[in-house]
């Protein structure tokens, strides 16, 4: 659905400014990040992996947009990002 929506969106490149990008991240006082979102593509080894440590004592949520040339944010956020709040 991805390869299909890229290929969409190519043939209807007069959208691309309309559309609002968005991601979130995590970021931890000792360095570790939130990794939930990140991806690996690599040619060398396709089998990357990322050690992560969950067991955090201070972190930082921090959003961001980007519509067409325009940077929305960061903007820090109070709670964690679940699909409640």
């Amino acid at each position: 659905m991805r390869l299909e929506f890229c290929h969409w969106l190519h043939t209807n490149r007069q959208l691309l400014p309309l559309i609002l990008f968005t991601d979130e991240a995590t970021f931890a006082r000792n360095g570790i990040n939130n990794t939930r979102n990140s991806h690996r593509w690599s040619y060398e080894n396709p089998h990357g992996t990322v050690e992560t440590n969950f067991q955090r004592r201070f972190s930082i949520n921090v959003w961001c947009g980007m519509i067409d040339d325009m940077l929305i944010g960061p903007v820090v956020l109070r709670d964690r990002t679940t699909g409640q709040n």
